[in-house]
């Protein structure tokens, strides 16, 4: 076979036949494979759809699968806005509960969803106003209804009904749905958006690829304990009223967390379990020095407060396990 031009470069040999002719004039039946060739072993399919074979290839992939993300992302935040949109025009508004009065009904960080008020209301409904003189707007139980159309409201934990009447324009709406916890993720999704783009824009100057992973693991790990330090959305208990009784004080707590809770003193004596929004009246010591402290923790299982604290330090667990990318070549370490 005459060869026109032969060119080795590394890893590959690369030559080209003189003309038509000599390829067409290549005998069938002799086998022109070049010797260092003969019984390499071809790639299969799977080999060679395994993934990109170069960083470059590796990148394209990556902004990809980012602008993929981006893309669902922002598909997403569209239809949820535009569904927002439609039922505020329709007259339903939210509201965050952040109060203990409504107990388990409606507990603290529960997102209630309201549409405008009937013509009627009756006692049991739940509805969202703004008592007279007053610009905060309250998420009671109707007590009772008077002839005129005004409203006497009541939180079900509370031990005496509100102190004013409301009339029924004052009715912003009645309660459509009460999704408990949701409010605290309601409250949660600008700060932790915020915190985001602060952080990445805050780590774009960073050179080494590395460490610009690791300060953004970090930053945003920061950023989600301090939302979290924020509204105590786990862990949180409120004193509701309390009176002497003898060398102790009775007080009336109420849990206002996602998580059980379960009281306990200084020696670990358990003085009371709570659920979320249910009030329970307890004894606790009347004197302020550290033997009187009492301290509210979960009260969950052991594999439970294991889980929990996995989740707190993934961000940690994922970069020393998975670990970070690699700097690209001509990166300097920042």
């Amino acid at each position: 076979m005459d060869v026109q031009q032969l060119t080795i470069l590394p890893g590959r040999t690369v030559w080209s036949l003189s003309d038509r002719t000599a390829l067409d004039g290549i005998d069938p039946w002799v086998d022109a494979t070049p010797w260092w060739l003969v019984d390499l072993p071809e790639p299969s399919g799977s080999e060679q759809a395994d993934g990109p074979s170069t960083p470059q290839d590796a990148a394209v992939t990556d902004r990809s699968a980012s602008r993929s993300a981006l893309v669902v992302a922002t598909v997403v935040a569209l239809l949820v806005s535009a569904a927002a949109g439609v039922a505020l025009l329709a007259g339903a508004r939210w509201f965050v509960v952040e109060t203990p009065s409504m107990g388990t009904a409606a507990p603290v960080g529960t997102l209630v969803i309201t549409t405008p008020a009937p013509a009627e209301l009756h006692r049991g409904d739940v509805i969202a106003f703004t008592p007279p003189g007053m610009t905060r707007t309250y998420t009671h139980r109707v007590l009772s209804v008077a002839a005129d159309g005004s409203l006497t409201t009541k939180g079900d934990i509370n031990g005496a009904p509100d102190a004013w009447t409301v009339p029924h324009p004052a009715v912003i709406g009645k309660a459509a749905a009460l999704l408990p916890g949701v409010g605290f993720v309601v409250r949660a999704i600008p700060v932790l958006v915020i915190g985001a783009v602060l952080v990445l824009l805050l780590t774009v100057p960073i050179r080494s690829r590395s460490h610009r992973a690791a300060g953004r693991v970090l930053g945003l790990h920061l950023v989600a304990t301090g939302v979290l330090l924020w509204l105590h959305p786990l862990v949180q208990i409120v004193l509701i009223a309390s009176e002497a009784a003898g060398d102790a004080v009775r007080a009336s707590v109420v849990s206002t967390g996602l998580l059980p809770v379960r009281l306990v003193d200084a020696a670990g004596t358990v003085l009371a379990r709570l659920s979320d929004g249910t009030p329970q009246v307890v004894l606790l010591p009347a004197t302020a020095h550290a033997a009187g402290r009492i301290d509210a923790v979960p009260d969950l299982g052991w594999p439970l407060q294991l889980a929990l604290v996995a989740v707190a330090v993934l961000p940690s667990v994922a970069v020393l396990v998975i670990g970070l990318p690699r700097d690209e070549p001509g990166t300097e370490a920042a």
